[in-house]
């Protein structure tokens, strides 16, 4: 055994250098301490503490920043996405059987959209095939969801340009319903046509709330148009997925992209040029940017093509996106399922006018700042990057069937990034963030479940969705292993491509693979908002020949216990390290005591989870004991020293504090529970010196 050694006795006294006597008294111990364990007289601990827990509400963002900036796009993120996640939708079965008695379906859409630059229009013409039911009723009305239009201007036909009677019976946030009453009614079976023209307006304001992204007329630098969509729905307003044909016809000098295979373009009389696009698959999208686009169509090794529509100084960059992209559809298609879509991969630009990116099939429609990414430098873009196309497989091969399944999408998209992250770009400095983002920027009464359909109404979607979602996957990926999570996640999606899922398919998958049921694991993880809360405490036994750590984790229980395997290092005094896991399982009361036997070498430090693997709120049980040695001594004192300065906000320079995750943050060292690690810390933990864990 070490000698017994406390650190009390050579302290200075307390004056106006306290601070600073400190340091240099840190400094001269470094030495001494990887020699000495630091045994120090027993001194009970308290009880359990459960204002080691600070309730985290949102701190406000320092306005102008890139965080402020970056922060409104996440925040309009969920308002594009919410008409997807709140809308029933119909699988894409051929057999109407499974279509959840849908009274029609569309078959196929021909889409033109017209840019008329001179007033901020955009004139449609949209042609839909309408199939009706077999098994249903004959068909006499029909209803359409799709972008605004002016009103005055729509009008209606079917077959042999007979008009039909419409009328436009919603009207929200950029979006119409419009009903239309059939020349006569159509038999089960059997198909008829509609269409629908009519001039819509381009004058959204950036940043302003819709059910999707909406037409914008921006800046001459982008020519009239960032994005549009259009969607097309049923009476009982569920998205009716088609085959499509899309047809923008741009100014002279313009050029469109869109989702889907390029087949134009073709001038037309008047100056102006019609571009074309063929969607080979069924889907609900046809939405287009225009702007001087300068294409690049690269051929991958492990896709057919991929083009790049940049603009400006960003089409330079063009070719290394491009093989970029071609890297990242190769890794994601090692591990899930080869790169489902052959029409290719569309990379659009865009202004940055919106939340990141928005990922149809076929395409990315990307904020123009990932177009100038750097493999060498562009993290944030690559992490961008990797998330829409990560879309292609969830969202598109497989799409979430409700909004409490949009983890299915959002969550494994994340997931695959950071995945990428962690593999090719060797940091887990993506789940880093975002395991903080969640932890310290969710109030408690935002909260909800990830899998819970009141998460789309939730003011920090994006954090539980994205952040809390991502590093939920990731765990399950260590709670049933690597290879079997990915083997899972190519059942999942063979099992239920170009068709729609529920959370339940996912678990179906990992128990198949597995053979474990998972039920706790998803109801805990997806279902129940929070995360667990635990005081930490540790104690080295050393007795009969043999040296135990016993760890002992009391949770929380405002909330029902958390079930989870913690990983822990123990590090030892001859620097050699010992990684193992306890499965933590708490009794009734929330305790767990968990016990590591250590077969050589004297431990002087134990380390839970080092790498953040599990989504947690840890505190030590021991005030001061930072190192769960089961001492608060003079090692404690210099492990605080090395983890001071860290914290999860940051305070400029007119006094105001913004989230900020400093992926360094220990919250076992943040004794006075105030997100930072700072001198006032280590003033808690000089008053605990001498403290020894208490029996357990």
């Amino acid at each position: 055994m070490s000698p017994r050694f406390t650190i009390t006795s050579v302290l200075p006294a307390r004056s106006a250098n306290t601070g600073y006597a400190r340091r240099c008294l840190v400094a001269g111990l470094t030495g001494l301490l990887t020699a000495f364990a630091g045994a120090v007289p027993a001194t009970a601990a308290p009880a359990f503490d459960a204002k080691a827990f600070p309730v985290i509400d949102a701190a406000p963002v320092w306005p102008g920043t890139s965080l402020a900036r970056r922060l409104a796009w996440q925040q309009q993120e969920p308002q594009h996405r919410r008409l997807q996640q709140q809308e029933p939708v119909a699988p894409t079965a051929a057999d109407f059987s499974a279509l959840q008695n849908l009274a029609w379906s569309i078959e196929y859409q021909d889409i033109t959209a017209e840019i008329v630059p001179s007033n901020d229009t955009v004139l449609l013409t949209i042609r839909a095939t309408i199939r009706v039911n077999p098994k249903g009723q004959p068909l006499s009305m029909a209803s359409f969801f799709l972008t605004e239009v002016k009103s005055d201007t729509l009008k209606v036909t079917g077959a042999s340009d007979t008009p039909l009677t419409n009328q436009i019976t919603w009207t929200q946030s950029g979006y119409n319903i419009v009903e239309v009453e059939l020349a006569e009614p159509v038999t089960p079976g059997e198909s008829t046509e509609v269409q629908l023209q009519a001039v819509a307006p381009l004058n959204c304001q950036p940043g302003s709330s819709g059910l999707g992204i909406k037409p914008c007329a921006l800046t001459e630098s982008v020519n009239y148009l960032a994005f549009t969509r259009y969607y097309l729905s049923s009476a009982e307003s569920q998205h009716s997925v088609a085959k499509t044909t899309l047809h923008v016809i741009t100014p002279a000098g313009d050029i469109a992209a869109a989702p889907g295979v390029p087949t134009g373009p073709d001038p037309l009389p008047n100056g102006k040029t019609v571009w074309h696009f063929e969607q080979l698959e069924a889907t609900d999208n046809a939405g287009f940017a225009v702007a001087k686009f300068k294409p690049l169509v690269h051929k991958g090794k492990h896709i057919d093509e991929v083009r790049i529509f940049a603009r400006g100084s960003y089409a330079s960059n063009a070719k290394t996106m491009a093989i970029l992209t071609d890297d990242i559809i190769g890794f994601f298609g090692q591990r899930f399922v080869d790169f489902p879509w052959k029409v290719g991969l569309n990379l659009i630009q865009l202004d940055d006018n919106f939340g990141g990116g928005y990922a149809p099939l076929g395409a990315a429609f990307m904020l123009r700042s990932a177009f100038g990414v750097d493999p060498q430098e562009s993290v944030s873009s690559i992490e961008l990057i990797a998330h829409e196309i990560g879309h292609q497989w969830w969202g598109n091969l497989v799409s979430p069937l409700t909004g409490a399944d949009v983890s299915l999408s959002e969550s494994l998209a994340e997931y695959s990034s950071c995945l990428y992250s962690e593999k090719v770009l060797e940091s887990r400095g993506q789940i880093l963030g975002n395991t903080l983002s969640y932890l310290y920027s969710v109030p408690p009464q935002n909260d909800t479940g990830v899998g819970t359909s009141a998460v789309t109404s939730s003011p920090n979607y994006f954090q539980i969705v994205y952040h809390k979602g991502s590093m939920v996957m990731d765990m399950l990926r260590r709670e049933i292993g690597e290879d079997k999570f990915h083997e899972a996640l190519e059942k999942y999606a063979t099992d239920n491509g170009r068709d729609y899922a529920r959370l339940v398919d996912l678990k179906v998958a990992c128990e198949a693979v597995t053979g474990r049921d998972l039920d706790w694991f998803f109801d805990q993880w997806f279902l129940r908002k929070g995360a667990p809360r635990a005081q930490v405490a540790g104690r080295v036994i050393r007795e009969a020949g043999k040296t135990t750590v016993r760890l002992r984790l009391v949770q929380d229980l405002a909330a029902k216990y958390f079930r989870f395997t913690l990983p822990v290092r123990i590090d030892m005094v001859d620097g050699s390290t010992q990684d193992t896991t306890l499965e933590v399982i708490p009794d009734s009361a929330g305790t767990f005591v968990g016990d590591i036997v250590v077969p050589a070498g004297d431990p002087v430090r134990i380390r839970v989870d080092p790498l953040r693997q599990v989504l947690r709120y840890f505190a030590v049980g021991t005030p001061g004991d930072v190192n769960l040695s089961g001492q608060v001594d003079g090692a404690d004192l210099v492990d605080q020293a090395l983890r001071s300065g860290r914290g999860v906000r940051v305070t400029n320079g007119n006094g105001q504090s913004f989230f900020y995750p400093d992926y360094g943050f220990n919250e076992l060292s943040d004794l006075n529970a105030d997100l930072r690690v700072n001198d006032a810390d280590t003033d808690v933990l000089l008053q605990w010196t001498g403290v020894e864990a208490e029996t357990f």
